[in-house]
């Protein structure tokens, strides 16, 4: 009998790299308004920010998916309205997770095989298959996940909401899940703070099944987001 080979395959296209761009810029414009002298941070585009300043300081170079980002520094404050960016790019992937991975939740709905997306701050992603109801995979340092369910599993696990956790803490942005009937992203809108690490944990102690509106009704006063397509 043949073996199965396992899919696995590297993706590096523009669409991944995109994305990672995409997060790389939240996650350098997080770490400005962490900075006193910075007192607003407007996004003109993709490719171009302004940074208010209260006080002449030195800033930290951005790193090297945005190294071509342009940055002017102006003396006052300044109105930041980066916001947008969190749902864009949340947005963005869940097309992407739903355009790579929609064919094989055919193979999870026959026998509950998933199937995992990841894009990491390199710039760089990869699709691979795991086990039945379950994947492994090692930390490394990721801005979006996504991975199968099967056809009426549109909820996540409490082990996908341990994971969601560590994707935020360590500054990832979104993570979807894909059944052949819909997908679920579940991303954040501002930085993680200890509410939304605490909405969380409630989502995994609510003891009676959960649902989508329950879901979104224990998220509701956090910077945790749902989409449903």
């Amino acid at each position: 009998m043949k073996k199965h080979s396992k899919v696995q395959y590297l993706l590096d296209n523009t669409d991944i790299h995109y994305l990672a761009r995409l997060a790389s810029m939240i996650v350098y414009i997080e770490s400005l308004m962490e900075i006193p002298e910075v007192i607003g941070v407007e996004v003109v585009d993709e490719n171009e920010i302004i940074i208010g300043l209260s006080n002449e300081t030195a800033l930290p170079k951005p790193p090297s998916l945005i190294n071509d980002l342009l940055i002017r520094e102006v003396n006052g404050p300044i109105e930041s309205n980066y916001q947008w960016l969190y749902r864009h790019a949340a947005f963005k992937f869940l097309d992407l997770a739903n355009d790579v991975l929609k064919t094989y939740t055919l193979i999870t709905d026959r026998n509950g095989i998933e199937f995992y997306l990841a894009i990491f701050d390199n710039g760089k992603g990869v699709l691979l298959e795991g086990g039945k109801l379950r994947i492994a995979i090692p930390f490394i340092r990721t801005y979006y996940v996504a991975h199968t369910h099967p056809r009426e599993g549109l909820i996540p696990s409490p082990k996908d909401i341990r994971a969601l956790i560590d994707l935020f803490t360590y500054g990832g942005l979104a993570s979807v899940i894909v059944t052949s009937l819909n997908s679920l992203c579940i991303y954040r809108n501002g930085p993680f703070r200890i509410e939304d690490y605490e909405a969380l944990i409630n989502v995994n102690r609510y003891e009676n099944p959960l649902t989508i509106n329950k879901l979104y009704s224990l998220l509701s006063n956090s910077n945790i987001k749902l989409i449903v397509k």
